[in-house]
């Protein structure tokens, strides 16, 4: 979407808007898992594949603030739970 004729890139020039590559980040979200070749008792999460976009490298994250909102890759929303009750606390415990 980012690199294809009319994608996000060339927007971004059109309108003098340019992204920064180096800033961006992808954030893979599934619960599938696989098994793990090492242990066939357990299960690993799938592999992920590497995002290069105009030579560079995008880090992956395993989680991401998103208009205030925590996502996680695993989309079970305990980062969000854990940050807005430490927020309610710190609120609740003021003067």
């Amino acid at each position: 979407m980012m690199t294809k004729e009319d994608g996000g890139l060339e927007w971004s020039r059109d309108h003098n808007s340019r992204f920064e590559v180096s800033k961006l980040v992808v954030l893979h979200a599934t619960r599938r898992t696989q098994v793990n070749p090492e242990d066939a008792q357990n299960r690993i999460l799938l592999d992920r594949p590497i995002l290069w976009i105009e030579g560079q490298y995008i880090q992956e994250v395993t989680s991401f603030k998103y208009l205030g909102v925590q996502v996680d890759a695993q989309l079970s929303w305990k980062e969000q739970a854990q940050r807005a009750s430490a927020n309610a606390t710190k609120w609740i415990l003021q003067y």
